[in-house]
């Protein structure tokens, strides 16, 4: 019974994302690029990404609680009135907007008027290479998406997001990771795409848990080596003890601006990066990495280690922490040993809502994702009494 109700709840969200997809595809650029309601960087593809897929969600169980980086908390009634959700999504309707909008900038130049739908400017044979020289290689994992992630009763069961550029959708759960190409956001076809014809006619994506020697050092994480560009990241970093200031450089593969489809950098689609960092990153950058985290499997055996960076001066961005300390450890991690086996975690989702109850999206945390082959990182993380985070995979 519980494997067909997430089966449900997948083919729910895939069909949302669907409609978000085609919902931005079918603006014109001067709609999709004009500044909407939210945030003061929202943008129209933002807002019309948000609100097609809340209410697609919405209509499907609408006593859900959603958690987004535009408008934060949809639904927080239920929550003052003393519930705990059993469900909760987490999404970013649109993460990369800024690098999409250099994207769009770049195919539009060469157009006319700004009647082109965005659908067909990211259509446009040039746009994958525009996007590489904005966002950088590979595009079908570094480019801006559309991504949802499932948490019920405080554990990830599944994500899902769309690449805006190469038109994909990618989606993790308990029997593994799953990629399909769409087809045209104007065909109908769209319409029948579930959890059945992503895993039937998509391609399976393995993990990789060997990491060379030479690619142990090498991470993925968002940190500008200069400090010139929001300084407080490297401070963060730095902070952290896993590398030195002169190794940053040296070993950071990608400054990745995407954080939901930064797993895919450990998989069979990219072999260069040896582990991930989620550098004291907002909770819908670093949701999706939880799926894989509880249930990517090499020959049978977990893939993955996942450390909560603990350390005595992590910095501050608008005013939330970016990591936690060892005596404010209990206090502001939202990872809760389970009671009747203390050796798992789940997220302590009452404890989110509460301490941010106007927007849990601004809830950051740093978290190492580890290859079980990469012993330098695994000796690393060790060595810095970092927090081990299992989840039950029953």
């Amino acid at each position: 019974m519980k494997n067909q109700l997430n089966v449900a709840l997948a083919n729910m969200v895939v069909g949302a994302l669907i409609h978000a997809w085609r919902s931005v595809c079918q603006l014109t650029y001067i709609s999709a690029t004009t500044p909407s309601r939210g945030k003061s960087d929202t943008l129209g593809f933002d807002s019309a990404a948000e609100m097609a897929l809340s209410q697609k969600i919405r209509q499907w169980d609408e006593n859900c609680f959603i958690i987004t980086e535009e408008m934060g908390f949809i639904h927080p009634s239920a929550r003052r009135c003393g519930q705990l959700p059993n469900f909760v999504y987490l999404m970013d309707p649109i993460d990369g907007s800024s690098n999409l909008t250099r994207i769009l900038e770049g195919v539009f130049q060469s157009t006319t008027a700004g009647e082109e739908r965005i659908g067909d400017l990211l259509s446009h044979p040039d746009a994958r290479e525009i996007a590489e020289g904005v966002c950088g290689n590979p595009a079908h994992i570094t480019s801006p998406l559309i991504g949802v992630c499932c948490i019920a009763y405080g554990l990830p069961i599944f994500s899902a997001h769309i690449n805006l550029i190469t038109a994909e959708i990618f989606l993790q759960c308990r029997s593994g990771l799953y990629c399909l190409k769409l087809p045209s956001f104007d065909s109908d076809e769209c319409l029948a795409v579930d959890v059945s014809t992503i895993r039937g006619e998509g391609s399976r994506i393995e993990f990789r848990a060997d990491i060379p020697p030479n690619c142990q050092k090498r991470f993925v994480g968002y940190c500008d080596p200069t400090g010139q560009k929001k300084p407080q990241y490297l401070g963060n970093l730095l902070a952290s003890g896993l590398f030195a200031s002169e190794a940053i450089a040296e070993c950071l593969l990608l400054v990745a601006f995407v954080g939901p489809g930064r797993y895919l950098y450990l998989t069979q689609a990219s072999d260069h990066a040896g582990l991930i960092l989620y550098n004291g990153e907002k909770i819908s950058e670093w949701a999706s990495m939880l799926v894989a985290a509880r249930f990517a499997k090499v020959d049978g055996s977990c893939a993955f280690r996942l450390f909560e960076g603990v350390f005595a001066a992590p910095q501050v961005c608008s005013g939330v922490l970016m990591g936690c300390t060892p005596q404010g450890l209990t206090a502001y991690s939202m990872f809760k040993p389970i009671a009747s086996d203390p050796e798992y975690f789940r997220l302590n989702l009452s404890k989110l809502f509460d301490d941010f109850p106007h927007n849990p999206s601004h809830y950051r945390s740093f978290l190492v994702l580890i290859p079980r082959g990469n012993n330098w990182a695994l000796s690393r993380a060790e060595e810095l009494a970092w927090r081990e985070l299992k989840f039950p995979t029953d």
